[in-house]
Formats: structure tokens, C-alpha cells, sequence
């Protein structure tokens, strides 16, 4: 193998990805906040959970990026694990939806995982061809964390912020899940 070729992580990371163009918005159609970026260049690809102490802003672009990611690179180029396969998710640090969905992109498909944004993205996803089979376990650890953060109805849900950051109660990210999680 030529020798020109072999990059540390530093060097492979000093660059901007190409699918990430200089002229690319983040999720408000605004130019991406430093934070986000620096850290998905800055931090090891391998490493689970680089995004828990970003503030919501910061982790809903952080949530794009992973979505921008999976699409351009990963998506539907993965081996899918067999039917019945187990997942664990910490949900120690789920306080919000870009925190959900992070956790279980991570649980799923690894460090900068997608598996949905919001609730009908969620949905697709279970339907198969984002990584899991259409048949597996979630073991969702500490769900209280997200029980007692997530509003309790519909109502609640509406009343809160329309900042991006808004979330379903958390029965219905139960009930989408289904016979598939498992609340611990």
C-alpha cells in the first residue's frame, strides 16, 4: 500500500468531509455553529457519546450532521445484524430529542449512528434498512431519565418549546417501538 495514503485520525479529521461542503446549513438553514463542527472534526469517529455535554442547539446540528453522515456515507452499506438481535442504550443523558435520538443511533449503528430524528423518522427506521433488523430488543437503561424529562401528554407536548427541540410524550416512543424495547 502506498504510503501516501495512510492518514492519522488528526490528519483525516483537519479537513472539512468532502459531503460536508463549506456552503452546507445546518437543520435552521444557518451556517453551523463552531461547536458542532469543531467537535466532529476534533473528536475520535470511534467514540461513543461526544455529544452528551453539548447544549440542546449545539446537539440538534450535531444530530444533523450524524443524519448527514449516515446518508452520504454509511447508509444502506452496512451488514444488518440477524433478526432478534439486542441493543443497550444508556438513557442516563436523555433529556431532550436530540438526546434520544443520538443515544439510540449510537445503541444501534455505532459512534455517530443514525436511527431517526423525531418520532416519524423513528418510525421509518423500524421499518427496516437503517442498520438493525426489523426484529430486535432495545434495552433502554435508565428510561426514567427520559420519563420524568419527555411530557406526559400530547397537550404538555404542544405547550413546550417549538425551538426544533420539541418532544412526543414518552409513551409514544414506546409505543412506536413496540414489542421491540424494554424499559429498565
Amino acid at each position: 500500500m502506498d504510503s501516501t495514503h495512510l492518514y492519522t485520525h488528526k490528519e483525516r479529521m483537519s479537513t472539512r468531509p468532502h459531503w460536508l461542503r463549506e456552503d452546507r446549513l445546518n437543520h435552521r438553514g444557518q451556517p453551523f455553529s463552531s461547536g458542532a463542527l469543531e467537535r466532529w472534526q476534533n473528536f475520535p469517529s470511534d467514540e461513543l457519546g461526544t455529544w452528551v455535554d453539548l447544549d440542546l442547539e449545539t446537539k440538534l446540528e450535531w444530530l444533523y450532521l450524524v443524519r448527514l453522515h449516515w446518508f452520504a456515507l454509511c447508509g444502506g452499506g452496512r451488514e444488518v445484524p440477524p433478526e432478534g438481535t439486542t441493543y443497550t442504550m444508556d438513557g442516563g443523558c436523555i433529556t431532550d430529542r436530540p438526546s434520544l435520538h443520538l443515544a439510540l443511533g449510537e445503541a444501534i449503528n455505532g459512534p455517530r449512528g443514525y436511527f431517526g430524528g423525531c418520532l416519524d423518522a423513528l418510525a421509518d427506521c423500524l421499518c427496516g434498512g437503517f442498520g438493525a433488523p426489523e426484529r430486535f430488543t432495545l434495552v433502554w437503561q435508565n428510561s426514567e431519565v427520559a420519563r420524568t424529562a419527555f411530557p406526559a401528554t400530547w397537550e404538555e407536548a404542544r405547550s413546550g418549546p417549538s425551538d426544533g427541540a420539541r418532544l412526543a410524550p414518552f409513551d409514544e416512543y414506546v409505543a412506536v417501538f413496540g414489542d421491540r424495547v424494554v424499559l429498565r
